[in-house]
């Protein structure tokens, strides 16, 4: 990573980083689908792989290059590196079903820790530029 910042840096790693955290939101959100389906006692496979193939599109987008290490605020010992992981859970869809319905998130804990990140944001925000200020308050760059 450079010791020099380029213009728009911060506004780039905001956007990405405010993706990620929504991906987290519907990685959890398709989790807690797939908890209540069950205890409603929906069996319907349909339904079930709905869920799943939605949940492997999320997986390529919560992924962080480990060189790259955890952003600030994300909880270090949440953070899976090992890349053969991300391959399994979008390649075996039995194991993104176990991961998925772990409601402890200790199997793949990487979309709690970017939603716990994501409540530390406003202390992020002022070491950041206003570009990414705004992005990480919702607005737009172009107001």
């Amino acid at each position: 990573i450079s010791k020099h910042k380029l213009p728009g840096d911060d506004a780039r790693l905001a956007f990405r980083l405010r993706d990620q955290v929504r991906t987290a939101g519907v990685f959890v959100a398709l989790h807690c689908l797939l908890h209540e389906s069950k205890l409603s006692g929906n069996e319907d496979e349909t339904y079930r792989n709905r869920i799943l193939n939605l949940a492997q599109k999320t997986i390529q987008h919560l992924r962080i290059p480990a060189d790259a290490g955890p952003p600030p605020f994300f909880d270090p010992g949440k953070f899976v590196a090992d890349e053969g992981m991300f391959v399994k859970l979008r390649e075996n869809k039995e194991y993104l079903l176990r991961c998925l319905a772990d409601s402890s998130f200790k199997e793949f804990p990487q979309p709690a820790a970017f939603l716990e990140m994501g409540g530390f944001s406003k202390e992020l925000v002022p070491s950041m530029d206003a570009d990414a200020k705004k992005v990480l308050s919702g607005a737009s760059l172009h107001s």
